[in-house]
């Protein structure tokens, strides 16, 4: 089986951190949907600090590698934390196609007939 190896970079495109720690790694992708990458890094983990100084910047995006060839590229969409004894962030990230379909709530972009 392959294994995923994920990237995070600064909104230009800048390597910040490897998530070689993170849990739960997996790329996941659905019919007519955007393409989702998911990973849980700790909070005590160098790439959070890294993501949080990303955050005051612009967005944070992810490559993901699988067998070293670039499968997944995305930006960060919403996220979730879990503030136990051990802070996790639950990241989540999408491909462009997202914003055109949308985040649930909106109908993202249409694009009507031309004639």
């Amino acid at each position: 089986m392959s294994a995923w190896a994920f990237q995070l970079d600064d909104h230009l495109g800048t390597n910040l951190a490897e998530l070689a720690t993170g849990a739960g790694r997996n790329v996941t992708a659905v019919r007519n949907g955007a393409m989702e990458a998911h990973v849980s890094i700790s909070h005590d983990d160098d790439a959070a600090e890294a993501f949080f100084a990303e955050l005051r910047q612009g967005v944070p995006k992810l490559r993901g590698y699988r067998d070293g060839v670039l499968r997944f590229h995305g930006h960060l969409a919403p996220f979730d934390e879990q503030l136990e004894e051990e802070g996790h962030l639950n990241l989540v990230f999408r491909d462009p196609f997202a914003r055109l379909i949308g985040y649930g709530q909106s109908r993202g972009r249409f694009t009507g007939l031309h004639t």
